[in-house]
């Protein structure tokens, strides 16, 4: 009797930790990215940098960003080298850099306090209409680019640690009270 009475009570304490977890975890705000049509006469002399570059490839810094790396065509605005990496949100609804089969892209930078560069989707403009205010220099092939400040910790990393984590000691002692139970079986 008092075996069928355990297994409610490891139940119980199982779904306790699970609910613990969850709470730990980070959940992923929601988000939507609107942008509003922009004079490009008017908002180029506010950014930092401007190119038309080539999409080559996409990494992930973390669960909220990515860092994408671009082949520069022609400079604007700014000291680029032949690549250029710049960070931006991790995704589209959150205005993250996206290029739906269009590689080829005008992109309107910031310079954020670390260095890195950063744009997002708003800030993405078609490359004629960028080279119509300039383009004519080519890539510095001086220029290195900035690394777009990788990083291990992410909250949503931290939370499942702290979840697997917790989750292990719960079956640690589950294990430890069952093999301790007289006639178990285990020793």
């Amino acid at each position: 009797m008092a075996r069928v009475m355990a297994r409610p009570r490891a139940l119980r304490l199982i779904l306790l930790a699970v609910l613990v977890a969850g709470l730990v975890v980070p959940g992923v705000p929601a988000r939507a990215c609107s942008c509003a049509e922009m004079d490009l006469g008017s908002v180029l002399p506010d950014a930092d940098g401007a190119f038309v570059g080539t999409f080559v490839e996409r990494s992930e810094i973390s669960d909220q960003r990515a860092s994408i790396t671009f082949d520069v065509e022609r400079v604007v605005k700014g000291e680029f080298g032949p690549r250029a990496i710049v960070r931006t949100n991790a995704y589209g609804a959150s205005c993250g850099l996206e290029f739906l089969d269009r590689p080829r892209v005008g992109l309107l930078l910031d310079r954020a306090a670390d260095g890195v560069w950063e744009s997002g989707l708003c800030q993405q403009v078609p490359p004629g209409d960028l080279l119509d205010f300039g383009g004519d220099r080519p890539p510095d092939p001086g220029v290195a680019p900035v690394s777009a400040g990788w990083s291990v910790g992410s909250r949503g990393l931290v939370g499942a640690i702290v979840a697997a984590a917790l989750g292990l000691v719960v079956l640690v002692w589950f294990i430890r009270r069952r093999s301790s139970r007289p006639g178990s079986g285990l020793t």
